[in-house]
């Protein structure tokens, strides 16, 4: 009888350290993931700012450029109509 006690609390301990052992896996494992979800994220951030800049420099580029073809035709149309009214 003292045999089957210790046999079956031998078992009972065994089986509590497993399952210790499997939630300190399992634990490990969503902090691993939780690690990596976040590495993800920081890189995703990292890019998306990155392609922003990019999209806000190409933005004012062609601003810059419109603006510049915009001055070059007004002194255009300036030099037109100082030559129409030199003709007249």
């Amino acid at each position: 009888m003292q045999r089957t006690v210790v046999a079956l609390r031998a078992a009972l301990e065994q089986a509590q350290q497993d399952g210790q052992r499997q939630v300190q896996d399992a634990l490990s494992a969503a902090q691993a993931e939780i690690r990596q979800l976040r590495d993800t994220i920081v890189a995703l951030r990292n890019s998306l700012e990155s392609a922003t800049q990019q999209h806000n420099d190409a933005l004012q580029t062609a601003a810059a450029g419109h603006r510049a073809e915009l001055t070059q035709l007004q002194d255009t149309i300036r030099a037109l109509r100082a030559v129409l009214e030199d003709a007249k």
